[in-house]
């Protein structure tokens, strides 16, 4: 797993710390009981900069987790498009 790879402090970015510790737990739960096979989570600042990615999961179903390279391509359906905005 990847922690939160900014140079810039979560306060920096307008976060509360004590929530994005909360998303990045949920996120690495999901990830390693399985509830989803991967997961990144990214913040879009501001100021425009994409801060570096947490990676969570498998690059494939039958990887082991933690296998999620940073290059992954994630496929988005229509769906899921308001959450990824």
């Amino acid at each position: 797993m990847r922690r939160f790879l900014s140079a810039r402090p979560p306060e920096d970015l307008n976060l509360d710390q004590r929530r994005w510790n909360r998303v990045v737990a949920l996120a690495k739960s999901m990830a390693e009981d399985g509830t989803v096979p991967a997961l990144a989570v990214d913040i879009v600042c501001g100021d425009g900069c994409l801060e570096q990615p947490l990676l969570f999961g498998r690059q494939r179903l039958e990887d082991e987790p933690g296998s999620l390279r940073d290059d992954a391509i994630f496929l988005v359906a229509s769906l899921t498009k308001p959450f990824v905005a």
